[in-house]
């Protein structure tokens, strides 16, 4: 972890979001899932492709403690001991992921170009959506557990998707 704070600002923030999406999620998710997750800005009604981070970047911030499984595209610790420090310490490294999962979930549920015009019509439109939003999947279905296990109160932000039907209903698709 030296070499990883040793780093400038940016490298610095990109390896901590990895490492706590990494090690703190309900499941392992994929390099395209983690790209959206990184990308996305509490309070932007959309995501800005700009800030979507190349999956070597991210590999190369965490300093040999990530790869890159090529046949599942999943992104994971190198090794299972790293992954057992990360969960015995994952309070002092990232004491809000909760929260910060809630909000990264919620807000990208709540996309206004992507979520706000509902549930998809048909299967080809679902599948798209899918495709072109990688983070979708995972967000719908587990955002009420991050909430729920969050230290912090996002009663607003959860409240602002909630009143959305066609939001609603768009995340509800992803749970069928």
């Amino acid at each position: 972890m030296g070499r990883i704070k040793g780093q400038d600002g940016d490298a610095l923030d990109l390896a901590m979001g990895v490492l706590l999406w990494i090690t703190c999620t309900k499941r392992q998710l994929t390099t395209s899932e983690l790209q959206h997750a990184l990308a996305v800005e509490q309070g932007v009604p959309k995501l800005d492709k700009e800030n979507i981070p190349q999956v070597d970047d991210m590999v190369s911030v965490c300093a040999g403690l990530v790869v890159v499984d090529e046949e599942s595209s999943i992104i994971h610790l190198v090794h299972y001991m790293t992954q057992d420090y990360f969960e015995a310490r994952k309070k002092y490294w990232f004491p809000d992921a909760e929260s910060n999962f809630t909000i990264i979930c919620v807000t990208y549920l709540s996309f206004n170009y992507t979520f706000e015009s509902g549930p998809c019509l048909t299967d080809e439109e679902f599948e798209a959506r899918l495709q072109q939003n990688p983070l979708y999947n995972y967000a719908a279905q587990n955002w009420g557990y991050h909430a729920h296990a969050a230290a912090t109160k996002l009663d607003q932000l959860i409240l602002d998707l909630l009143k959305s039907d066609s939001k609603v209903f768009a995340s509800s698709q992803a749970l069928i």
